[in-house]
């Protein structure tokens, strides 16, 4: 079991400088630590499906985890919140009883945050999405290097609109509208659907709701099927 993000990423993102390049000086970010991939598992690489999970900006109270956050392998197995197990379901679903955090990539959307002490409301700026994802394209960089073939994105509710266009797409089909809807036990959650080409292929890549408050049973099997659904 061995995490692959910082051996991949830590030069990736000190060619870009960041968070001290020229687009972060401008980002309103309270802590400016940008997080690299929470994960990348080192089988992630021999898998059919290489499934990229992306979550929402980060709220992690504990901001050394922010800096060493190479025992995330260790908090996705043992954690019981919503994001780690709906996630751990999924990845069982394709990979049976073993450590499924060796075949899957995690990484989150926004780097930096506002986000201290016992706060876990979210209170990403605009400004942060705006240089993080659009200006620095940072989600962007990241995906170009994993190239995934799965992408799912736990973000329906922020930020689409820097979603729309993927620098990295040659060609984007769209599998339902950006407004589409599904349901998921008694809720109905967001629900787009693109196959992109790319230099490496095409990709399947999801948008869609967090897992926090979602029907386990429903949300994974969802999620799941969307992913066999070849």
């Amino acid at each position: 079991m061995k995490n692959q993000s910082e051996s991949i990423f830590r030069p990736i993102f000190e060619k870009i400088s960041l968070p001290v390049n020229e687009i972060c000086q401008k980002c309103d970010a309270k802590f400016k630590i940008a997080l690299l991939p929470w994960l990348v598992g080192s089988k992630y690489w021999d898998t059919k499906e290489k499934i990229l999970f992306v979550g929402k900006p980060h709220r992690d109270p504990d901001l050394r985890q922010i800096i060493q956050f190479s025992n995330f392998q260790e908090k996705l197995i043992g954690s019981n919140s919503a994001f780690s197990s709906y996630t751990r379901e999924i990845c069982g679903n394709f990979y049976g009883n073993v450590d499924t955090s060796d075949y899957v990539s995690l990484t989150n959307v926004v780097k930096c945050t506002n986000v201290t002490g016992k706060q876990t409301n979210d209170t990403t700026t605009r400004l942060m999405a705006d240089c993080c994802i659009k200006q620095n394209g940072v989600i962007f960089k990241e995906i170009e290097t994993l190239k995934p073939k799965h992408i799912v994105f736990y973000t329906y509710s922020l930020f689409r609109e820097y979603l729309r266009e993927l620098p990295f797409a040659k060609k984007i089909t769209n599998v339902t509208n950006e407004n589409h809807s599904v349901s998921c036990g008694n809720k109905k959650i967001g629900w787009w659907d693109r196959r992109v080409d790319t230099d490496w292929g095409l990709v399947k890549i999801l948008v869609t709701a967090h897992p926090e408050r979602m029907n386990k049973q429903d949300f994974v099997k969802s999620i799941t099927d969307w992913i066999k659904a070849d």
